[in-house]
């Protein structure tokens, strides 16, 4: 009885997304209870929401091993494994601006797992404007109408930690970049260091324009303050 009024609870902090407490409690049912399924289950539901995909993935598989006739843990199963499996799709977007400029975009992304710890990406972005004013760098003002595209391909390899590590090379019109992404993972906090250089600029009509680029470092983190509100 005790086990099943813990579980819940590990629910309802996993609902109010107080994720760290949820996975320290899922952790100590597992170590005192390691072979309940449900248990174990809640453990890798947790984690996943951490994200800690490669440690989720283990923990459903060992939680189907010890109930394999459990449904919520199946589901949950494949839940977890079509969030974070492969995918691919393209994006259509037009912008029609009040000066008469149009854009037409569309942008294709495919990623695809191969380990459980690689992963391959690659990206194919298209954009047919219609400018009426462009500034050049040589001062000069015309209009512009073309398109323009640009592309990349990678690789990400995720540690048991959660942490990630994302390289990518760019493909332009008339030149090459190249970028990295780390993304440390804790219970209740993110933070993410990005290096980009010679990456397509499409941010701005001049940019777009002379097929611009931009050189970036950027550091990020993201905390939960789940309950603040409360």
């Amino acid at each position: 009885g005790q086990v099943q009024l813990d579980l819940a609870r590990v629910r309802l902090l996993l609902e109010r997304q107080h994720l760290g407490e949820a996975r320290t409690l899922a952790e100590q049912i597992v170590q005192a209870h390691p072979n309940n399924a449900e248990a174990v289950a809640a453990l890798a539901g947790a984690e996943d929401a951490i994200g800690r995909h490669r440690r989720a993935a283990a923990l459903f598989d060992r939680a189907v091993q010890l109930d394999p006739n459990d449904p919520d843990i199946q589901t949950s199963r494949a839940s977890s494994a079509r969030d974070n499996g492969g995918f691919a799709g393209v994006t259509p977007e037009a912008e029609f601006r009040r000066d008469g400029d149009r854009e037409y975009r569309a942008f294709t992304r495919v990623e695809e797992p191969v380990t459980p710890s690689w992963r391959l990406f690659g990206g194919y972005d298209i954009n047919h404007a219609i400018l009426r004013t462009v500034l050049h760098p040589t001062g000069v003002t015309s209009g512009f109408s073309g398109e323009r595209q640009r592309g990349q391909v990678g690789a990400q390899y995720e540690m048991e930690e959660g942490h990630t590590s994302r390289l990518a090379v760019f493909a332009n019109e008339g030149y090459v970049g190249g970028g990295g992404q780390f993304n440390y993972v804790e219970d209740d906090a993110k933070t993410n260091l990005s290096v980009e250089y010679h990456r397509a600029n499409w941010d701005y009509s001049d940019l777009l324009a002379d097929n611009g680029w931009r050189d970036q470092v950027a550091v990020g983190r993201e905390q939960r303050f789940a309950g603040f509100f409360e």
